[in-house]
């Protein structure tokens, strides 16, 4: 009986021991990557980091996060952010989120407004990166007016050889206009030389440019289809030049019309230089958004 007790008590010494060494190995890999992202052109600050989880996760928890990409005239800011693992899956960690955050796009605030917002993201092998994120009743707004509100979405973005697929669903859509939606469906390749998801974020260094393709887009079961090409330069900002039939333009103002470009009461989102405008017989549409 003694035997085994001394046992127990060293197998928890032990554990303990791996657990507390596994410990500083986890806060020393989050906060590499957080200096890491100095060279991708990033900001990244918080103002405290702490770690729980004993005896069998890694609990970190950053407050007061805030992350800024100046190329891109982006800041983002939480009251905190939680990174989670498994101390024996190194390489699977789960973000949780506050139920609000803040964004400046080109100094123009947003709030986003969410219950339950958490992702996972799996880097186990190389080429394999896979995010999936979810969230219940989510709403985009700025000052008081209110953008866009779902019921649901989830997003999943799964590494390929040349990039990345992207998969966005929205359920219960309410736009800027009061006009309602019962699903979205947005899927698209994107592919650049620095996507970096290694490093979870991309790159942002002159002259790179991210390309989207294969866009495909079903609102309400219909099929929208968006034939073109669409850039995301850190230098030049988003282009496309995307074309669809004259009957979807309306679909799409009602769903985006916080960024169509001649709303000129109440410009919305291309107070920000996210902006969409069509050409006189209404069939190109393009996305600006300009950069500084």
């Amino acid at each position: 009986m003694f035997r085994m007790l001394l046992i127990i008590i060293l197998a928890a010494l032990l554990w303990s021991a791996a657990w507390f060494w596994g410990g500083a190995s986890n806060k020393t890999r989050i906060t590499s990557w957080i200096s890491d992202q100095k060279q991708a052109g990033y900001a990244i600050g918080y103002s405290d980091l702490s770690q729980l989880g004993f005896p069998n996760r890694y609990d970190v928890t950053l407050q007061n996060p805030q992350l800024s990409a100046p190329q891109l005239g982006l800041n983002w800011q939480a009251t905190f952010i939680q990174i989670m693992r498994l101390s024996y899956h190194p390489d699977h960690y789960i973000f949780v989120w506050p139920n609000a955050q803040k964004m400046t796009v080109n100094d123009l605030g947003l709030d986003f407004r969410h219950q339950g917002l958490k992702a996972s993201v799996v880097s186990r092998d190389p080429g394999q990166f896979r995010l999936s994120a979810e969230a219940g009743e989510s709403a985009v707004s700025s000052g008081d007016r209110l953008w866009l509100k779902v019921q649901e979405w989830q997003l999943s973005i799964a590494q390929t050889a040349n990039g990345a697929k992207v998969y966005l669903k929205l359920k219960d859509i309410e736009a800027a206009n009061g006009t309602r939606f019962g699903e979205m469906r947005l899927l698209f390749d994107i592919m650049g030389r620095t996507l970096g998801f290694d490093g979870l974020l991309p790159q942002l260094h002159p002259t790179e440019n991210f390309e989207i393709s294969n866009i495909k887009l079903v609102i309400e079961g219909t099929d929208i289809p968006l034939e073109g090409w669409l850039s995301l330069g850190v230098d030049t900002g988003l282009s496309s030049q995307l074309q669809t039939a004259q009957e979807n333009i309306q679909i799409l103002k009602s769903l985006f019309g916080a960024f169509w470009l001649e709303n000129q009461l109440d410009q919305g989102l291309s107070r920000a230089g996210l902006a969409i405008i069509a050409d006189d017989n209404a069939q190109w549409i393009k996305l600006i958004h300009y950069v500084g």
